[in-house]
């Protein structure tokens, strides 16, 4: 099952990714459809991953969710002391 309206045309880009609904997905298998427009349903299953299916509507692959890089998450990178430190004789 699908949720209602939720499948669409996407391009399959470098990666072998797809853009769908504000998130870039990927799966290997893919990479022979690069360049090329598959369709993306999102399953009733809430697992976070699609299905991609050829123009002829035979089953490619599940797609999984590619991590958000966040900036924000990641510590401090002021490493101005060490640099310092290491400019100092000994």
């Amino acid at each position: 099952m699908y949720k209602d309206g939720n499948s669409k045309k996407c391009r399959v880009g470098r990666g072998a990714e797809i853009f769908f609904e504000g998130r870039t997905y990927r799966s290997e298998a893919l990479w022979p459809y690069f360049g090329k427009h598959v369709t993306v349903k999102t399953p009733d299953t809430g697992s976070g991953s699609v299905e991609a299916y050829d123009e002829d509507g035979k089953f490619i692959a599940e797609c999984l969710p590619v991590p958000e890089f966040n900036q924000t998450a990641r510590p401090s990178l002021d490493r101005s002391e060490e640099v310092e430190s290491a400019a100092e004789p000994s």
